[in-house]
């Protein structure tokens, strides 16, 4: 499981900012599987816990808002439709990448370790 985390406020630019460097952390991956021969799993999950950058990402229509950050949308939207990644809502309290990067109380970490593939 690949992992990217940026910590922003969560807002539509936030979540592209952090879909953005996982974007590039994945080519990384990709190319590195590719030259190990490894089969490489499509669609990769994009778990996104905004509705705006879930929109965004699947209508692909500009706005006056993220005109300084339209270069990265359009990288994203690429790898959306080519069928490499597949943009999903999900609520924030069942992140998965929150196990790893939010404090916790015990009975709700034990909760969603579940839900992560850990080694």
């Amino acid at each position: 499981m690949a992992l990217a985390w940026v910590c922003r406020r969560q807002t539509m630019e936030a979540e592209y900012t952090a879909a953005s460097v996982m974007k590039q952390e994945l080519f990384e991956v990709c190319e590195l599987l590719n030259e190990l021969s490894e089969t490489l799993v499509v669609p990769m999950l994009l778990r996104v816990d905004s509705q705006a950058a879930l929109k965004q990402l699947n209508e692909e229509k500009p706005s006056s808002k993220t005109k300084h950050i339209d270069i990265r949308i359009k990288f994203i939207v690429n790898f959306t439709k080519t069928g490499v990644l597949a943009p999903e809502y999900c609520e924030r309290k069942s992140m998965p990448a929150g196990v790893l990067t939010k404090a916790l109380p015990s009975p709700r970490l034990r909760e969603l370790m579940g839900t992560v593939e850990l080694p």
